[in-house]
């Protein structure tokens, strides 16, 4: 649709936002090698299936024979599965979302 009412995303967030649905995220394929590092904990975190698919694409791009085995999803040149995001520690985003707004003490 944006395509042919020629409108770019600022003008698609501003219409969602207007229409009152919240702020749409940011869309891209799942095995999207420009993901950054807090694109895939949110995938990790928040959508296990599409992490779960990212997973077997990165295991399967580096079975074609034009990569020779060097290629990976994640900028860090390691196999998804083995990249450490430190899902178990909060950071202060997630500590905000919990607060109820009284001591827990």
């Amino acid at each position: 649709m944006v395509d042919v009412a020629f409108i770019d995303r600022s003008r698609c967030i501003t219409y969602v936002e207007r229409e009152g649905l919240g702020t749409p995220a940011k869309s891209s394929c799942i095995g999207c090698p420009f993901h950054d590092f807090n694109t895939w904990l949110d995938m990790k975190m928040k959508d296990l299936d599409s992490w779960k698919d990212a997973v077997e694409i990165d295991r399967l791009i580096r079975k074609l024979p034009r990569f020779k085995n060097n290629a990976f999803l994640h900028k860090s040149g390691k196999p998804l599965e083995e990249i450490d995001f430190n899902e178990d520690q909060l950071d202060i985003d997630h500590f905000l979302n919990e607060w109820e707004g009284m001591c827990g003490v």
